[in-house]
């Protein structure tokens, strides 16, 4: 109860914050207790692919108040694009995909937003939730869990001096130590365990990364066959024995699902994955009332001589209670039965297979120190059961806390 109580507190004060300082910068625009992006740009509106030049400054001052006018505490050059699928058609505030570079034009890495240093960021425009704070609070909770998730940080964004409002600086999800800690895969990796990974792809819109991926042998419950889309490397760097193992690789484990033996721990799908990911990853898609849970921004990753890993979290602008359909405001858990309706087979097999009580090392907070060894895997299954329950059911949007901060 002290963690759900710890959500929601975290919501409301939150929320506070960020109106107290949206109507601060309403008044001059000019200066934010939130860090300062500023963003020259020779060409406007900033296209989607193939990335521009442009220049990055950032005003971030943790002591005192950052204004327009201040000296940077960051600049750099960088590559720039609209990133995104239905926002870019549909939103006038557009979000951006971000690339380091110095004068030669080469990647370089710098630490920004107190993060670990990269090249590669994301500037997020919440534009379709009207809290901000959807996306910032699934991934709080995905690592606040055990399960990596995107660091993020407000800021407010302007474009050669006009104000563009509040946003979330976020990182990309990729193969990096701080972030997907999985092997690299040279295109010399072409036999033996060096083979064997570090593989990212995903479940999405086949537009978001043009489509290439392994195509699954069986159809879904609406009749296409799922694809799962290449992430990392790129389709161009994949060679072809690395697509064929990859490919394979799920193909074994898809075909593990729908054996008679799928539950069996030694012969069944338990071979190609790590269930505590897709445990915790099921957890935090039911408790948030994901709307697009499972079927799209899902992603999956495989490192070497490893199995399967679901994540990281990615896009829940629609979750907790944001959409109106896919029976989110049930009072039910109810998003799993909409899966065994309009997910692929394997969906239907995973939620019958897993046994919950054999979860074992969560993390903590989850994982109390207090139960002994004997009760454990029964207090475990019961604890997670109490936490769906009390953060959906309370959450209604009649009488729960996101009434108050939806506007």
């Amino acid at each position: 109860m002290k963690y759900i109580n710890w959500i929601r507190s975290f919501l409301l004060y939150l929320s506070a914050v960020l109106c107290s300082m949206t109507s601060y910068a309403q008044d001059s625009l000019r200066s934010s207790n939130l860090p300062l992006v500023l963003i020259s740009s020779p060409i406007i509106p900033i296209p989607d692919e193939p990335k521009i030049n442009a220049h990055i400054a950032i005003i971030d001052h943790h002591t005192k108040r950052n204004f327009v006018k201040d000296t940077p505490t960051f600049e750099s050059d960088m590559l720039i694009e609209t990133r995104g699928s239905s926002s870019q058609s549909f939103f006038p505030q557009k979000s951006f995909s971000l690339k380091f570079i110095d004068s030669t034009g080469e990647n370089y890495n710098a630490s920004v937003m107190d993060m670990p240093e990269e090249h590669d960021w994301i500037l997020y425009a919440p534009y379709n939730d009207k809290t901000c704070q959807r996306n910032v609070l699934s991934y709080l909770v995905s690592n606040e869990i055990g399960m990596y998730a995107s660091k993020t940080k407000y800021c407010e964004l302007y474009i050669n001096g006009d104000y563009q409002g509040i946003y979330v600086w976020m990182e990309k999800i990729k193969r990096d130590k701080n972030r997907v800690d999985i092997a690299k895969l040279d295109s010399s990796d072409l036999s033996s365990e060096d083979l064997t990974g570090g593989y990212i792809f995903k479940i999405d819109k086949t537009t978001s990364a043009g489509g290439e991926g392994c195509l699954s042998n069986y159809p879904t419950s609406t009749g296409p066959h799922l694809v799962y889309q290449y992430e990392y490397p790129q389709f161009e760097d994949l060679q072809d024995e690395q697509k064929n193992y990859l490919c394979s690789y799920i193909d074994s484990f898809e075909k593990s699902l729908v054996s008679p033996l799928y539950r069996d721990t030694a012969k069944g799908y338990r071979r190609f994955v790590d269930v505590n990911s897709f445990f915790n990853y099921f957890i935090l898609n039911e408790i948030s009332r994901n709307v697009d849970g499972y079927r799209l921004s899902t992603f999956l990753y495989k490192d070497r001589n490893a199995k399967i890993h679901i994540g990281p979290p990615w896009d829940y602008n629609l979750a907790w209670w944001n959409a109106d359909y896919c029976q989110v405001h049930g009072t039910m858990v109810g998003h799993i039965n909409l899966i065994l309706i309009v997910r692929q087979i394997h969906s239907r097999y995973l939620f019958g297979g897993i046994d919950f009580c054999q979860i074992q090392d969560l993390p903590m907070p989850l994982n109390a120190d207090i139960l002994s060894s004997e009760e454990m895997s029964y207090r475990k299954n019961s604890y997670f059961i109490g936490l769906i329950l009390l953060l959906i059911l309370p959450m209604k949007p009649e009488q729960g806390i996101l009434q108050s901060i939806q506007y």
